[in-house]
């Protein structure tokens, strides 16, 4: 026991020889052995956390019902979830009746059809010119992405009158997916 005595007698005269840089030093240095002994811990938790879902992510996935179908039925079950061309003034209407909830102004549209190459799909481009608020702009472009998934935006094209003002004219240009007839 007196050499533990001895030990410790001679670091607290070391500490204190050194001056308040000392002890400032020693104190952050025992702080941070205190928060590297605790953090291994929490990384050690966390590490094994991650291995049981790691784990988990790898095995297996049991098949449902559905899912063990042959491949030709579930792409055509794909397919036949887009609308079909019937429901294209339905989608239209649906699309300018979202403009006109958000107060934003469609001044005509323009679109073209073309077939999706290999697939039973068409495409039908839109060219929407648009005009409101920008902010209102952009929330009737995220309600009807979310609302019509058979939709993409292509592009969009927006200008404003003065740099302050949140007034904006413009294009949208959205791809309709359908399928073909």
């Amino acid at each position: 026991m007196k050499h533990g005595a001895r030990i410790q007698e001679a670091v607290l005269r070391a500490i204190l020889h050194a001056g308040w840089p000392g002890v400032l030093g020693a104190s952050l240095l025992a702080f941070a052995l205190a928060f590297g002994f605790s953090g291994d811990a929490e990384m050690g938790a966390q590490r094994d956390a991650l291995a049981e879902e790691r784990a988990r992510l790898l095995r297996p996935a049991r098949q449902s019902a559905g899912a063990t179908a042959d491949p030709r039925s579930r792409i055509d079950r794909y397919y036949a979830a887009f609308p079909a061309p019937a429901a294209l003034p339905a989608r239209l209407d649906r699309l300018h009746a979202m403009a006109e909830a958000q107060g934003i102004a469609i001044q005509g549209a323009a679109y073209d059809t073309a077939d999706v190459p290999d697939t039973p799909l068409k495409r039908v481009s839109l060219a929407l010119p648009v005009s409101g608020d920008f902010t209102r702009v952009y929330a009737w472009l995220a309600e009807t992405l979310r609302e019509m998934p058979e939709l993409a935006l292509e592009s969009l094209s927006v200008k404003r009158a003065a740099s302050r003002s949140s007034e904006v004219e413009g294009e949208a240009r959205f791809v309709l997916f359908m399928r073909k007839d």
